[in-house]
């Protein structure tokens, strides 16, 4: 979307999950708490400063390792970031 941002993903031991924070380069706070959800359009509905939203896509069928490795998220999904840039595509 032609920003810069700045992503920090950690992990949740408590309620054993994957956390994503957006900022702008500047350090200026967009998203701050979103739970890594696979298979749902995360940020679609509230995130200010953003048009998309972000998908967190399975590869292959070892989805499930995620519970067992939490740590090796890289090895079982993939994240998209998914906008509108506003041109129109023709066939």
């Amino acid at each position: 979307e032609r920003t810069s941002y700045r992503f920090r993903f950690y992990y949740n031991e408590r309620i054993e999950s994957w956390i994503m924070e957006i900022r702008l380069s500047d350090g200026t706070p967009v998203v701050l708490g979103v739970r890594l959800v696979p298979l749902y359009p995360m940020t679609i509905d509230y995130a200010d400063g953003i048009s998309g939203f972000f998908w967190l896509e399975p590869i292959g069928e070892n989805q499930n390792q995620t519970v067992s490795n939490p740590f090796e998220l890289q090895k079982y999904y993939r994240l998209f970031y998914i906008w509108d840039d506003g041109e129109v595509e023709t066939t």
